[in-house]
């Protein structure tokens, strides 16, 4: 079955209506106090830290798993660096 391109466009479009961030009130859960999570007006979500005044773009687990990624930069050798960092990923990810 084909479709036009001016039917795949409107199908994409109201699927981004439906399903866009600012429709996916679940994902507020994915953050606990003090973070909220909101939507900007170009509907790219970002998160709020109420008890610090300040915004993250990224994900505040994310952020913390960057810091303890980070925190390894001190290993001497890259290649056990670059494991323990891996580990540490999917230790993360379950």
């Amino acid at each position: 079955m084909q479709i036009s391109v001016d039917d795949r466009i409107k199908l994409l479009q109201e699927t981004h209506c439906d399903y866009g961030p600012a429709s996916q009130d679940f994902l507020s859960t994915s953050v606990q106090l003090p973070w909220q999570r909101s939507v900007s007006h170009n509907r790219v979500p970002y998160y709020i830290n109420h008890h610090t005044q300040t915004t993250s773009w990224d994900h505040p687990k994310m952020t913390e798993l960057f810091q303890s990624l980070s925190d390894l930069n001190n290993v001497r050798f890259s290649a056990y660096r670059t494991a323990i960092k891996i580990r540490r990923l999917q230790k993360a990810l379950c």
